[in-house]
Order: structure tokens, then C-alpha cells, then sequence
């Protein structure tokens, strides 16, 4: 039977809730190459083949123009209960790519 590690998690954008999610479970497997290919070359596995998952944050006009306003946009990661979070970068994980904020103009 497989055992899962569940973490609630609760993203703010400058003090508001923007995304509430359970991520089911802290995955390891081939998918996380990148932890696989950096984690360090001295025969113990740590990390090896975590990878989690990708999450998207919206982020409304209405909290753009108030981070221009102030001039800084305030992003809070929080876990409720026993789980945890890991911010994976370019090195590590599934994806090649840093934690990254994408404005879209419409």
C-alpha cells in the first residue's frame, strides 16, 4: 500500500489569498531528473527524484496596480497542518525553469 504525504498550502498576493491547494503527495520518481542529475555525486540519496508539482498563482489587475502603486508585490507560501513545500529551481525537479512571474497585458 502506498503511504502519501499531503500538504495543504495557502498563496497570499499582498496579504490576500490568491490560491488555496492540497498537493497530494511529495513525489519522487524518474520524473524528477534534475534532482537525480545535481543532488551531490557522494553515494547517498537525499533528494533523489523529487520533483512536485507546477502552480500557477493568479494574480488580479486590481493586485498589479496596487504592487505598482507601492512598488513591491508581496507572494507568501504557507503550509497548514503537518505537510511541507519546497520551491524547486532551474537545478532540481520536473521543470528547468526558475519560480517565475509571468505578466500577461491585456
Amino acid at each position: 500500500m502506498e503511504t502519501l504525504f499531503p500538504s495543504k498550502i495557502v498563496i497570499s498576493v499582498n496579504g490576500e489569498t490568491a490560491l488555496t491547494t492540497t498537493l497530494k503527495d511529495d513525489p519522487a520518481d524518474h520524473r524528477g531528473v534534475l534532482s537525480w542529475h545535481h543532488q551531490l555525486k557522494d553515494k547517498k540519496l537525499r533528494e533523489a527524484g523529487s520533483y512536485g508539482y507546477l502552480i500557477k498563482v493568479p494574480v488580479s489587475k486590481a493586485q498589479l496596480k496596487a504592487a505598482v502603486e507601492k512598488g513591491s508585490l508581496l507572494l507568501r507560501l504557507e503550509t497548514n497542518g503537518k505537510g511541507g513545500i519546497a520551491v524547486y529551481g532551474k537545478s532540481f525537479g520536473r521543470y528547468p525553469l526558475d519560480p517565475s512571474l509571468v505578466l500577461k497585458m491585456k
